[in-house]
């Protein structure tokens, strides 16, 4: 996972405006039914901001760090837009208020994102509306745009990804976002093994 720093960065204020527009529109869609069907006729106005969100990491995936050239990025809503599966698996109910919120936006690879779907836990204030402050919430997910998320991740000489911690929340954090995200994919763990080989053969010949 990389740390993405988007002080400064904003998309254009076309974009803006219209992503303005239709979240009145959600606010003012009387049926949950009805909200979905907004998302939906307007689905493509994330894909928009793909290329411009890309470039604040240089082409990668925000949560694995590969870069992969022949393969479609996604543009993930990190909070899920219409449900939002805990723990236990049941739905708690998604963010469809920040489905145009464009800092809820993540750039992930395709197995990543696919696998994540609608799982985001929350430990605890959950918010289920727009009147409630989602910031507040403990989740379990690691979000790249912490500074302080990706390191509590760390990696083996096998290329495998761990928690930093040996114990406690942010282990528990850890381990459901390997999980969650699929950041033990083979070939992610086959190229950090890589890696990490190439960097201890340069080190041993230093």
């Amino acid at each position: 996972m990389i740390y993405i720093d988007r002080t400064g960065f904003a998309p254009d204020a076309a974009w803006l405006i219209k992503a303005d527009q239709i979240t009145k529109e959600l606010l003012n869609a009387k049926t949950l039914d009805q909200k979905h069907k907004i998302i939906d006729d307007n689905e493509s106005l994330w894909g928009e901001l793909k290329d411009v969100l890309m470039e604040l990491s240089h082409q990668k995936c925000w949560y694995s760090e590969a870069k992969d050239t022949f393969s479609y990025y996604h543009v993930d809503h990190f909070r899920p837009k219409k449900k939002a599966f805990g723990l236990d698996k049941k739905d708690k109910g998604g963010y469809w208020w920040l489905a145009f919120n464009w800092t809820n936006y993540r750039i992930s690879g395709a197995v990543g994102n696919v696998n994540k779907r609608d799982k985001f836990a929350v430990y605890r204030n959950k918010a289920n509306n727009p009147d409630e402050v989602w910031e507040d919430e403990t989740i379990y997910l690691l979000d790249p745009c912490n500074q302080f998320d990706p390191i509590k991740l760390t990696f083996n000489f096998n290329g495998e990804a761990r928690s930093l911690y040996p114990a406690g929340f942010h282990k528990e954090q850890a381990d459901y976002s390997i999980t969650a995200l699929k950041l033990n994919y083979k070939k992610l763990k086959e190229a950090r093994k890589k890696v990490w080989s190439d960097c201890s053969l340069i080190v041993s010949e230093f």
